[in-house]
Parts: C-alpha cells; sequence; structure tokens
C-alpha cells in the first residue's frame, strides 16, 4: 500500500480541533469536496461510526472508524469506494497540543490502487501527489473551519434567503 501524510499546525487548541474531527459527519463542514455527509449507522462517533461523504462530483463512499483513541486520533476504512480506483483505503487523523492555543493535526491516508502493476505506478506517482494535495486542502478546511466556523467548500454553497 502507498502511503502519504500531511501535518498542519493550526490555532486553536487540540481539544477544540478534537471536537470537530470527532463530529464524524459532520466532515462536510471542512473537506472542500464533501458536499455533504451524514452518520449512516446510528454511532455518531468512536469506534465502529460510519459515515456516508457525498462528494461534489456526485459520487459517494462510506467510511468506518475501525480504531479510535479519544481526543488523539481515529482510523478510518473506507468500506465502500464508490467509483475511486482503489482496491483499498485507510485514514488516520490525529491531534496533538502545539502550545497554548494551537494544535498540530495529521492526516496519513494509506491506499492500494485497481489495476496491478499499472495502478501501482500511477499510486506511485500520480495518487500520491494527489492525496497530498487533498489531504492539505482538508486540513486547511479544518483550519478555517475552526477559527471562522464558515463551512469549507470548493464551489459555492446556496444560501438562505
Amino acid at each position: 500500500m502507498h502511503e502519504v501524510q500531511v501535518a498542519r499546525t493550526i490555532g486553536v487548541s487540540a481539544d477544540e480541533a478534537w471536537k470537530i474531527i470527532d463530529d464524524f459527519g459532520g466532515i462536510y463542514q471542512y473537506h472542500p469536496v464533501v458536499e455533504r455527509s451524514h452518520i449512516s449507522n446510528g454511532v455518531a462517533s468512536g469506534l465502529g461510526a460510519e459515515r456516508v461523504c457525498h462528494f461534489d462530483n456526485g459520487d459517494a463512499i462510506t467510511e468506518q472508524i475501525t480504531a479510535y483513541d479519544p481526543g488523539r486520533e481515529y482510523t478510518v476504512e473506507i468500506t465502500d469506494l464508490g467509483k475511486f480506483p482503489l482496491v483499498r483505503g485507510v485514514a488516520r487523523l490525529s491531534v496533538e497540543p502545539a502550545g497554548a492555543g494551537r494544535s498540530t493535526v495529521q492526516f496519513t491516508m494509506r491506499f492500494q490502487p485497481k489495476f496491478g502493476p499499472l495502478g501501482w505506478l500511477m499510486g506511485k506517482t500520480v495518487m500520491r501527489s494527489q492525496f497530498r494535495k487533498i489531504l492539505a486542502s482538508v486540513l486547511a478546511g479544518l483550519e478555517t473551519h475552526a477559527t471562522t466556523g464558515a463551512i469549507v467548500s470548493r464551489k459555492p454553497r446556496p444560501q438562505a434567503a
């Protein structure tokens, strides 16, 4: 499996960052390409929580928390990959204090592409680069949401009248 890892120090405490990340169904608030998301099995956070993420391109995936250390980190397995060209995808989000009112959030993605040796090569080159950009944009979105309360999106969302 390939692995990509990004980290970002943001201007909120680890407790504040964790509160946002632990709202498992609320990822749409800071993930710029998730248009909407919801809990699909009644477990809102912690081990076994499951969510469906609907992307702005019309695709959807289902994810489940498979390891959980409250206040610190969780691991998510993509259980339904939708149209993604992957055999398997596993993500880990962790939060650590980084001084007064700051925290460092780390996002790691491990993935196995479809298509055998060609997929492996694509994973090593193009897909790693794309995942790195996506993970960095999610962490930037997390910081924006955490510091402003704004819902992050790469395309305008309808506003209430």
